[in-house]
Parts: structure tokens; sequence; C-alpha cells
């Protein structure tokens, strides 16, 4: 097969669509999802061209010489990647990820970090989150994984009936539907499950957690079992397959140049509006047959790239700029997503967002082209001829190896945390925290330093993505849910964290996880049901409320407790909360209550801050808009506008409860928070 700069060119399009997907921005629409299916089918279908090339040149298939070609291509790579995150393991991590980072990277070098994310219970659908820094590694584990499925049957395949069977196509193709349809039951199972039936009659309790997990009978609906599992995604990968086989079996000189014209529109086109103009809330039917048709339009582009005299469309992607970023790609995907993570965790509030989308671009192209061209390629092409040269190779694999290890696993023995520099505040300047879950870490996102800045207090997250403070399994649509391990991890946090950081107050925003009703196990081990409101949730609840005002305080520091805002499922936001039940008045109503008689019961330490009488003037309507301005995107997370107004309305109650003078904007600065 000829050198074809078009396809490096869609691979420089399609890694541009992933940098600018992670980094955020608004111009791209939720089909950007896309973009590593077309990635998994280029796979599919370079793999296998290679094959082809391989088998008509030599009349045979080596698989030691792929593993080896493979290594080389891949592997290099990994040494950077894991200084990356074995640096911001040791500068900017907090105990809490550690753990979690060291069985990422375990996983991550052994190509099984997606079924290590799906038996763990990582979302990839957990926006809100504080992501791990291997967290993009589930792709590559995918691929891989795909590598050695694919060079064994297409060896066995070739030795027995060689490489012109009509019927390779065919079967490639059926495995990717068969992969498609695996999805969409998978995707069913779990519908069903939230909705508390029972998958083809299957009790899902009636099953060990694993099996629980793999066919996806996990109540919750979250996608991440379908878009992170190899047998979900291998469809991808199959319909490539299945292109180099039809492409193999075809004389592209007897297409009509129109044809292919037709096909670059449709394949490459196609790609490009669904990463601009696809919107959905959750896209639920990329699950059942979106990825399959996706996999097709991308073949159609792949097939017109093919062309003996180039498209339109194939010549603009064979533009030198994109052809080289294409053939940097690799790189950039793997070392890109540390860089982002650390560079958030260092200024995502001190720098406003377009400065430092350009920085972690900036960033990650510097750190890629150097390994690429310094370090990967050298390997790749030229291997480790001498003895020296491999020692070298192996000692640094090993050094790299031992300091990742020791990174994730000392400050996590010890709990220790990162140190706060309360020098910071001898300008005057008031530390605080806000803690809870995701609703105060994203409001304390998009503040950037600017709120802080302006009110002269220096601003630090204390929270725990997707969690509450509540005890027991969560009930979802009638099923229960149990409850993550980390959720469980808050009362640590929040000391560890008012120990560094001794804060003059807190902002504890961590109840709407809390409004579900839940299910504990008694001393006898019997389960028990609690529903909100009860005067027994009043008692469990009030314990925990209370133990996190005492916690909080430890260090002479007042509480702010924010009330709950209504649950308006008919708001004019963007997204509603996926769990209907939480919209039941009498939740938030009886949330608000119990905070009221714990800020009562507090009064040196806890003071309240009313989001629900700003925010749900008449009780029960969502207020999304403040003017023409959105304030949130669910009824629970704010905007960056939002969280701004939604301060500017906390100030007044922060300044009282701090028993200072409001402080003018020209007379603060800018402070610099870890993540």
């Amino acid at each position: 097969m000829p050198y074809l700069p078009a396809l490096d060119g869609l691979r420089g399009v399609g890694i541009m669509v992933v940098l600018f997907w992670h980094a955020h921005v608004s111009w791209l629409s939720d089909g950007a999802l896309f973009v590593l299916e077309t990635f998994f089918v280029l796979s599919g279908f370079l793999i296998t061209s290679l094959f082809l090339v391989e088998r008509h040149n030599t009349g045979r298939i080596s698989l030691k010489r792929f593993w080896h070609r493979r290594a080389r291509r891949l592997l290099p790579a990994f040494i950077p990647l894991f200084v990356l995150v074995t640096l911001y393991s040791v500068f900017t991590a907090s105990p809490f990820e550690l753990d979690r980072i060291r069985g990422d990277g375990v996983t991550s070098a052994m190509y099984v970090s997606n079924w290590w994310f799906i038996f763990s219970g990582q979302s990839y659908f957990e926006g809100f989150a504080a992501p791990s820094p291997f967290r993009h590694t589930w792709s590559l584990s995918v691929e891989e994984q795909f590598y050695l499925l694919i060079a064994v049957a297409v060896f066995l395949a070739f030795r027995k009936w060689g490489p012109y069977r009509k019927g390779y196509m065919w079967i490639a193709f059926a495995g990717g539907a068969a992969s498609a349809i695996w999805m969409a039951i998978l995707f069913r199972f779990g519908q069903l499950t939230t909705e508390g039936y029972a998958p083809m009659g299957i009790d899902p309790e009636s099953l060990p957690h694993w099996a629980q997990v793999f066919f996806n009978m996990v109540p919750g609906n979250d996608m991440s079992r379908l878009y992170f599992g190899t047998d979900t995604r291998l469809q991808g990968s199959l319909i490539g397959v299945a292109t180099a086989f039809l492409v193999n079996r075809i004389d592209l000189t007897k297409v009509k140049q129109r044809t292919f014209e037709i096909l670059a529109v449709i394949g490459i086109g196609g790609q490009i509006f669904g990463w601009l103009a696809i919107q959905g809330e959750g896209l639920n039917w990329l699950y059942t047959g979106g990825f399959f048709v996706w996999d097709l339009i991308v073949a159609a582009g792949i097939i017109a790239m093919m062309a003996p005299r180039p498209t339109r469309i194939g010549a603009g992607l064979s533009w030198k700029p994109l052809v080289w970023l294409g053939g940097l790609s690799y790189s950039i995907y793997v070392l890109h997503w540390p860089v982002y993570v650390w560079l958030d965790g260092l200024f995502s509030t001190t720098m406003s967002f377009v400065p430092l989308v350009i920085l972690k671009l900036a960033v990650t192209f510097v750190v890629s082209y150097l390994s690429f061209r310094f370090w990967e390629n050298p390997i790749r092409f030229k291997g480790l001829p001498t003895a020296g040269k491999k020692i070298a190779m192996t000692v640094t694999a090993v050094v790299v190896a031992i300091a990742f290890l020791a990174s994730t696993t000392i400050g996590a023995e010890s709990g220790e945390d990162v140190q706060v520099d309360l020098n910071l505040m001898a300008d005057g300047r008031v530390p605080m925290m806000m803690a809870g879950d995701s609703m105060p870490q994203v409001m304390w996102q998009h503040l950037n330093g600017r709120a802080d800045k302006d009110a002269g207090i220096a601003l630090w997250p204390s929270t725990i993505l997707g969690c509450g403070l509540g005890e027991g399994d969560v009930y979802l649509r009638g099923q229960a849910t149990p409850r993550n391990d980390e959720c469980r991890t808050w009362p640590e946090l929040y000391q560890n964290n008012v120990n560094q950081i001794r804060p003059a107050a807190t902002i504890l925003l961590a109840f709407g996880w809390d409004l579900y009703d839940r299910r504990f196990e008694d001393a006898a081990g019997n389960k028990v049901d609690v529903k909100v409101g009860t005067p027994e949730w009043n008692q469990i609840y009030g314990d925990t409320v209370q133990q996190a005002i005492d916690i909080l305080s430890s260090q002479g520091g007042k509480v702010i407790i924010v009330t709950v805002p209504c649950v308006d499922l008919d708001a004019p936001t963007p997204q509603h909360p996926t769990y209907e039940e939480v919209a039941e008045p009498h939740r938030v109503q009886a949330m608000n209550d119990l905070l009221r008689q714990k800020v009562a019961e507090n009064p040196t330490k806890a003071t309240l801050f009313d989001l629900n009488a700003l925010l749900c003037p008449d009780g029960s309507t969502f207020q999304a808009f403040a003017g023409d301005t959105l304030l949130s995107t669910d009824g629970f997370h704010f905007t960056p506008e939002g969280s701004q107004i939604v301060w500017q309305s906390m100030l007044p109650t922060i300044y009282a409860t701090l028993g200072i003078e409001a402080v003018e904007p020209s007379q603060a600065t800018t402070t610099t928070a870890p993540a």
C-alpha cells in the first residue's frame, strides 16, 4: 500500500479535535465524543493493510516481527508519560489521588486500564470529577488488545486459507455488527436495571458484583462500561479491518472519480459535521447503533482517500501541517492528558479560560515534539543496536517505574497532603475553603481567581466529586446502588485540609447526592431503608452534618452552610437531573429544614446562606437566568457567569461571618490555589 498523506492529515485533524475537546472549548459539540472511534477505524484499516502487504511481499506473516514493531512504536512514549505523572504525583496530586493513580498507572502499562476503570468504578462521564492523569489510556488499551487479537486471527487465517478470501471482509463486518449489537444489549440491561426491572428475568442482586458490572446491571445508567469495554468498542477496529479487505479486492482505477468525491464528502464532511453540530443530552443513541454508523462514515472517508487521483478533500487533508500533526498524533495523545491535568491543577484559578487553553496546547506540543524527535523516533527506526543502549533503556525504564511507584505510595501511606504556604496570607487575604461535591468544585473552577481576587480571599477546594456526606447505599429509581468507597473518605479529606489550610471559614455545599433515600446495614446485618425526611433520617443525617461542622471548625474557622436549591425539571436549563425522584419537593424541604436546624444548634460555629431562596424565590421554580445570563447548566452546576453572580450574592454573608469589611477590588491581588 502506498503512503497516503491524506490519512495522516485525517489523524492530524482528529488529534486537534481531541486537544480542543479535552480543553472543553465551547465550539465543539457533543459529537466530538466520536473522535476516538475515527482512530479505531483507522487503526483497524492500517494494521490489516500492513498484514496484506507483508503477506504479498514475503509470502508469510511474522507475528514476532509485528509485535516487535508495535513495541518499538508504542512503548517508548510511555516513559515520558510516566515521568510526567510522577512529577504530578510529587508536586500537585493530593494523597487521596495517589492510590488511584498508582493502580491506573500499573494497569495502563499492562494495557488493561480500560477494564481496570470499569471494574474499579471509574466513570468516564463524571465530567466534574478530578480526572486521573491516566484516564486517556483506556483507548490505548483497547487498541493494544485489538492488535493481539487481529494479529493471531490474521496469522491463522492466512496460513490456512490465504489472504484473498472474500469471506474475510464479511466476517470482519459481522464481527463489528456483533460488537455494536452487544453494546445495545448492555445499554438496555443498564436501562432496565436502573428502572428496577430484572433484565432477561435475572435479578442483578443475585449476581456477584463483577458480573453485575460486566453485564451492565448496575443501577445508575452510567455508560462507562459501554464506552470503555473492548468488546463494545471492537466494532470500530473491525469495520476498519473489513474496509482494508474491501479495498484489497477492488480495482480502484476502475472506480469513477466522482464516486470518490462523493465518498469524501460523506466520510470526511460527515465527520466534521458530527464534531461540530451533533448535540444531545446524554447521546444515548450512540450505544444503540450510533458508533456503528459513525464507523461506516469513517470507512467511506478512508476509501475516498485511496483514490488514484486525490479528491478535493483529500488534497486538503494532504496539507503538510496536517500531515505533520498526524505523524505526531500518537505522541500528542499519550502526553497531552497529564499535561492538561497538571496545568489545570496549577492554574485553573489564576488564569482565564483562553490563556489556559493556549498554555495547554503550547506545553503539549513542546513536550510531544521533544519526545517524538529525540526519544521515540530513534528507538522506532533505529532500535537499540548496542548492548550499552539496551542496558541504558532498561535502566531508564526501571528508574522511572520505581520513582512512579514510590511517588504514588509514600505520600498515600503517610496521609501527607500538599503543603499550603500560609505565608501567602501575609498580604491580608483570608484563607477559605469550599467543601462538598461537584457543585462547589465547578463553582470554584469557574471563579478562576477573579472572585477571590476581588473579595480579598484566597479560596481552596476540598471536594469529592459525585459524593455527598451520607452513609449507606443510594436509592436511584427505586434501586439501591452501592456507595463509592471514595465517598467515605470525606472526613479525612476535610480534616487534613483544615489542618493544612486553617481556613477562616468554609463554605459547605455537599447535599445534592443526599436528597436520595438510603439503605443501611444494621448491627445484625439486616438491610434497613431510610427515607429522606423521616425521623430516622433526621437523626442519622443530622449526626453526619454535625460531624462535618465539627471537622470544618476544628481549627477555629466558621462554617457557612449553603441550602440546596429546588429541583425543577421544567427549568430552562440545557440539562436536568438524571434521576427524577430528586425533584420531589419534600426532599429539598426536609434537607433545608435540617440544615437550618444544625445552624441553630451551632451558633458559634455555623451560619446559613440560603441559596434556595436566591434561586427559587417561590420555593419551586428554578431561576435559570439572571436577565439574559444562564446561571446553571442543570440546576446544580453553575456556568462561569453564574458562579460569579452567586459568589457576589454570597459575599455579604461571608464578610459578616468573618467579621471583616468588604475589600475593594483594587486592594486585592490574585492568589494561586492548589487543586
